[in-house]
């Protein structure tokens, strides 16, 4: 979960950012501890090691999710959740037009990943029917941003979506704009 950026560092921390056991046999010199810090060969001391993190936050598309409704009213759902375990999953209900969105927020999931990660979305049009926007959201349980309505119409929402590893957003190591949930009624297929 990201090593200290300064400070004394033991093997023991990088045994556990590298998902391995505290008291584990490694070498500084040894491929995990090489591949941690990013030196293949050479001179290698602990201060490589230094903010280093053997999870990778990242977003492979910005999630666009349209959900549609064959009637004139009625109920219809469009979310994005970003899950508590690295995942992330959409809804598009009753009918999916379109779901498009990256399987994993982060490399590798884990159970509780979450709870060392934040995110913020921003909305840019439109509103949200739930979820919060403007502030930081600590990722430690499934978070979810929704656009849904019993009525009539059709709505879009587009907002930006960043992910920090910090609770005020110094550090964002992820930010996706152009993020999208609709609703249509008298959707034909």
């Amino acid at each position: 979960m990201t090593l200290p950026v300064s400070g004394a560092l033991s093997m023991s921390q990088v045994n556990t950012e590298l998902g391995l056991s505290s008291s584990a046999t490694i070498a500084l010199g040894g491929s995990g501890a090489r591949g941690l810090a990013g030196i293949a060969s050479g001179a290698i001391n602990m201060n490589a090691l230094h903010g280093k993190s053997a999870i990778t936050i990242g977003m492979s598309v910005a999630p666009y999710i349209t959900a549609g409704n064959a009637n004139t009213s009625g109920s219809v759902t469009a979310s994005f959740t970003l899950n508590s375990n690295g995942t992330c999953s959409a809804t598009a209900a009753p009918i999916t037009d379109e779901a498009n969105y990256p399987a994993n927020w982060a490399t590798s999931t884990t159970t509780g990943i979450g709870s060392s990660y934040w995110a913020r979305v921003t909305v840019t049009s439109g509103s949200l029917t739930s979820g919060t926007t403007g502030s930081w959201v600590q990722l430690s349980s499934n978070t979810t941003w929704s656009k849904n309505t019993t009525g009539t119409g059709g709505a879009t929402v587009l907002f930006t979506l960043e992910i920090a590893s910090d609770s005020g957003g110094s550090n964002i190591l992820v930010t996706k704009t152009g993020c999208h949930l609709q609703y249509i009624h008298n959707y034909q297929i």
